[in-house]
């Protein structure tokens, strides 16, 4: 992508991001960021799940208006990550898409499922380039997008940078037994920057890695990482939440996540605080916020709106006990 210039008639920067959850596990976020006039419009799609009905494909069929995603980030090779991606890749991948995947070492550490959609990629970048854009292995921290936005004399930054995986932690799993290698030491997390707003996603980053990552100041968005675990708290001391933060987790029930203790820790720094799912017939819910980010005054408006079984997280009384 090359930088960009706009008309006059270019107001404001809209995002919309939606993040999908299903009530047992598996995520998926789908963000768009683009001018008023839309002049200008990019997307990126993080992660796919489905059930027996693929509620990631349901969002992209009703919404866009096209049939092609800037970029795809696959952010780990963990089933409740992947499920259902392969059908989004043939259908909104095309010849400018990139594609972004962990640089994993051991395929043997990998489940079927993941195997097959690694195996669909490398396919891809071996035959179908022309059709499916490129692949791209992350192994360390990069600038995937850097480029400005001009409108008359006015310069607005939009960046993509990956925060993680760090090779340094790795290199560590060479040479352990398949079994024992740690998918999540090679997650992927985004930051997104557009002129005044900054969106960070996490994946299932943990601890370890999180220890030796820089504050990071001013995130507008968060998706909670590891699905509200306290694997990764340590995402509390080295990132600047504010009362207008909006802070989003998924469901990983099988090992009863979100956990409780971390989500009151970040609501005793925001209102913002939202669950994709809960117990309901709905199988999935979404949380999806808007960002409007006026270019006359560098003002940001948002909103946040909780669809099918999401919902806003309140702290546990102890009358509710």
């Amino acid at each position: 992508m090359d930088d960009l210039y706009l008309d006059n008639t270019t107001e404001a920067f809209i995002i919309d991001v939606y993040t999908i959850g299903y009530q047992k596990q598996g995520e998926s976020i789908y963000i768009s960021l683009k001018t008023n006039n839309e002049q200008f419009f990019y997307d990126i799609l993080i992660d796919c799940y489905r059930t027996d009905k693929n509620r990631t494909m349901e969002l992209l069929n009703m919404i866009k208006n096209n049939n092609c995603i800037n970029c795809i980030c696959l952010s780990h090779y963990h089933d409740d990550h992947i499920v259902g991606l392969e059908e989004i890749i043939e259908e909104y991948s095309k010849i400018n898409t990139d594609i972004l995947i962990p640089d994993v070492d051991c395929e043997e550490s990998l489940s079927n499922e993941a195997k097959s959609i690694r195996n669909k990629i490398a396919y891809l970048r071996k035959n179908g380039k022309r059709n499916y854009g490129s692949i791209h292995k992350i192994s360390d921290p990069k600038i995937v997008l850097n480029n400005s936005i001009y409108i008359e004399n006015r310069k607005f930054d939009f960046e993509v940078l990956a925060l993680s995986p760090l090779s340094n932690i790795t290199i560590r799993n060479v040479g352990k037994n398949a079994k024992d290698i740690e998918q999540n030491d090679y997650t992927i997390s985004l930051i997104i920057k557009l002129g005044a707003v900054k969106l960070l996603f996490t994946g299932d980053i943990m601890n370890n890695t999180l220890s030796h990552i820089s504050n990071i100041d001013d995130v507008n968005y968060i998706k909670i990482p590891h699905h509200g675990s306290m694997d990764s708290n340590k995402l509390l001391n080295v990132i600047n939440i504010n009362k207008d933060t909006v802070c989003v987790t998924t469901n990983y029930k099988p090992s009863n996540l979100p956990n409780k203790n971390l989500l009151n820790e970040y609501i005793e720094r925001t209102d913002d605080v939202y669950i994709t799912s809960d117990n309901s017939l709905d199988d999935y819910g979404i949380v999806h916020t808007r960002y409007i980010i006026n270019l006359e005054n560098n003002e940001v408006l948002f909103d946040t709106e909780c669809l099918k079984n999401s919902r806003r997280y309140i702290k546990e009384q102890i009358w509710d006990m």
